[in-house]
């Protein structure tokens, strides 16, 4: 089994070992540049194992779960297919099978997920779409586990926990800027559902940012819909067809942003110049949209591959059982926002 101290990691990063350690525990501040050094030390470390050395992970099987309470989202998504086919294939590079199902998050019939995590049987679990409340069930769950857990698209700080996300309220902090930098004042948001972090960090960041701008969101033009796009159609009724809009709207993620083009385009209203759209996500669906729609990507690839990477770190240090590692975003500026008019 390959095995690599904290010191070799520390040589080949430059960094101190208490550095590699911080980044490692997910515990103390680390720079962006120092971590992003740790963790190419330790792809490089594994990769140059893996010359002569199989992966610690060679012949296992990792778990990939959903809450069952969230099955009604929809999983042949395009962020879901990406995520799982991330993991897939880099569990495959670590000869490592995957398997899909939900667990029962504490509420509910058991699950086939939970015969599967209960047995132990995994080198691994990886849980996505994790819901807010969740806090005490994952802990419970991870702590009667012989198996190292990884949260994705959630930053937690709790023993027995590893994470891979990004910050989301500084996603809708992004937005916001991009559009208040345009020019807009009469700004809506369609949110989606807020027991979910991702919806509802954005969300938070989003109307922070407009405060401090001096702006008060008008209440009727903030929404939550849930992801089902007639809903979402629903909800947009009272906001578009009204004689006085908004310049502007911000969408939880990219579905519910082309949903918001659709309905604009139905109405006859020009995207950007009656109304810009901002969305989440960086799927290829909105690169495609006409017009091509403005993103904040998401790194959801390199999320299912560091989580892979999570637990065959685990699996040569078991020591080191909790760790957090926080991801960046970016604004794809892109042709459906513009000043208003224009």
């Amino acid at each position: 089994m390959a095995r690599y101290t904290l010191r070799e990691i520390s040589e080949k990063a430059g960094v101190s070992i208490s550095t590699v350690s911080r980044v490692l525990s997910g515990k103390g501040f680390v720079s962006d540049d120092a971590r992003l050094k740790v963790h190419a030390a330790i792809e490089e470390l594994r990769q140059r194992a893996q010359l002569s050395v199989p992966s610690p992970l060679t012949g296992g099987l990792i778990g990939f779960f959903i809450p069952a309470p969230m099955s009604y989202i929809p999983t042949q998504t395009v962020v879901n297919q990406t995520l799982t086919e991330a993991i897939r294939v880099h569990a495959q590079r670590h000869g490592c099978n995957l398997v899909f199902g939900t667990w029962s998050a504490g509420s509910g019939p058991a699950t086939p997920g939970d015969k599967l995590l209960k047995e132990n049987r995994l080198s691994g679990a990886i849980f996505a779409r994790t819901r807010l409340g969740d806090e005490r069930q994952l802990t419970a769950a991870s702590s009667g586990l012989r198996m190292p857990v990884v949260l994705i698209n959630r930053l937690f700080h709790i023993e027995g926990l590893m994470c891979v996300g990004v910050q989301h309220e500084k996603v809708g902090q992004l937005a916001a800027r991009h559009l208040l930098k345009l020019g807009h004042a009469a700004i809506a948001m369609i949110g989606g559902p807020q027991d979910t972090q991702s919806f509802a960090g954005r969300a938070k960041g989003f109307l922070e940012e407009l405060r401090k701008a001096g702006l008060e969101p008008r209440r009727e033009w903030m929404i939550t819909p849930h992801l089902d796009p007639d809903a979402v159609r629903q909800a947009l009724v009272p906001i578009l067809d009204r004689s006085e809009r908004p310049t502007a709207i911000f969408a939880g993620n990219d579905r519910l942003a082309l949903v918001v083009l659709q309905e604009a385009q139905k109405r006859g209203l020009a995207v950007p110049k009656d109304l810009s759209v901002i969305g989440v996500d960086g799927l290829i669906e909105s690169e495609l949209a006409i017009p091509a729609l403005t993103t904040i990507s998401m790194p959801w690839a390199d999320m299912g591959r560091l989580a892979v990477d999570l637990i065959a770190q685990y699996a040569v240090c078991p020591h080191i059982n909790s760790a957090t590692l926080t991801l960046d975003v970016s604004l794809i500026e892109r042709e459906s926002t513009a000043p208003p008019g224009g």
